[in-house]
């Protein structure tokens, strides 16, 4: 694969074969005084040998190393990464290098923008879900007592560095987590990029890498239109509503609890039947997002519990305003609407038909 360059009005996005040869010379034009790199036990192992390999100045950066996994996204964490910043003398010209899955983006991002008032930051995203969504856009956060993303900022990277064959180490649910966010992508923007994917029956590099290109650049596009999610971006939260609800009861209940893509893949499901219950969307499209989520993903009960608890839950969610619970529908595949309001009594009746 030959390097290439998708460019924002901000930050380019690198695909690289080596990323960090291409992060090396991109560097060579800044002058930071100290490089910091953020990244988890897994990556650790899998992909930062062949990035310290190929980078000189990642071989001198500190190397900040945290536990794998969702629970590391919280305040507790955020302050130790903060002191040790402190301790090594990071300054406001210092960098930031966050590698690794959605939780190191959007975990590094919020430090880097909430330590001095904010340092420069890069992603050098290692998951299908942060190559395609998490590492761009600039929304940056942190968990609150398994509440996902209530504390953040919205502050783009300087770049971002995709090296696809990191995506070789990922264990299969993480390619199904990432998975469902492409999907997402396709069928709130793009139909005939929904028509393009929809019957890959394996995921792995050598059917996916052809498609990445696209949907990076469709979470461009909508990010340039609707930075601070105002209108156009709220397209991607196709799914997410329900989604977040069932991820933060799932991550709080279930020894092996959902992924976020996971999540958002049931949310998808529920978010399209109510579309229909709402006269936006035909039947004849419900049926086809259904039954090419329900190739990859196992269904997750929405138990009584849930049920009695879904009200504290989406009332915590982002979303939610003044005028109730704010979802986003679609009307047909590649076409979505957003702002569609719905009562609780609406969402339960809709999710003990859909069960």
């Amino acid at each position: 694969m030959s390097s290439t360059t998708i460019e924002t009005p901000n930050y380019p996005i690198f695909i690289t074969p080596s990323a960090g040869e291409e992060l090396d010379r991109y560097l060579q034009q800044k002058n930071y005084t100290s490089v910091f790199v953020l990244m988890d036990e897994n990556i650790m192992e899998h992909c930062w040998p062949a990035l310290q390999n190929d980078s000189e100045i990642l071989k001198e950066a500190e190397v900040l190393v945290i536990d794998a996994g969702e629970e590391q996204k919280d305040l507790e964490v955020a302050l130790q990464l903060w002191e040790t910043l402190t301790e090594y003398e990071a300054d406001r010209k210092s960098l930031l290098v966050n590698i690794g899955g959605g939780v190191i983006s959007d975990l590094g991002g919020f430090v880097a923008a909430t330590y001095k008032r904010g340092i420069d930051y890069i992603n050098i995203p290692t998951s299908l879900l942060a190559i395609i969504d998490a590492s761009i856009g600039g929304k940056t956060a942190i968990n609150l007592k398994n509440l996902k993303n209530q504390v953040g900022l919205f502050v783009e990277p300087n770049a971002i560095f995709i090296q696809t064959s990191f995506l070789q180490t990922l264990p299969p649910r993480q390619w199904l987590s990432g998975w469902a966010e492409m999907l997402k992508h396709a069928i709130v923007y793009d139909k005939g990029f929904w028509n393009e994917i929809k019957n890959i029956k394996d995921l792995n590099l050598e059917n996916l890498e052809p498609h990445l290109r696209r949907a990076i650049e469709i979470k461009k596009e909508i990010v340039e239109i609707d930075f601070k999610e105002e209108n156009l971006r709220k397209a991607l939260n196709f799914g997410h509503t329900l989604g977040h609800a069932i991820e933060s009861y799932s991550l709080e209940n279930d020894r092996d609890f959902l992924l976020h893509g996971e999540a958002v893949a049931m949310g998808m499901l529920y978010a399209s039947a109510l579309s229909v219950k709402k006269g936006l969307l035909s039947q004849e499209d419900n049926l086809e997002i259904y039954e090419v989520l329900m190739r990859f993903f196992k269904p997750y009960k929405l138990s009584d519990d849930f049920i009695s608890r879904l009200e504290s839950l989406l009332n915590q969610d982002k979303k939610k305003d003044a005028t109730g619970f704010n979802f986003t529908f679609v009307s047909a595949i590649g076409q979505t609407e957003i702002d569609q309001y719905c009562t609780l009594e609406f969402i339960i009746e809709s999710i003990r038909l859909f069960k």
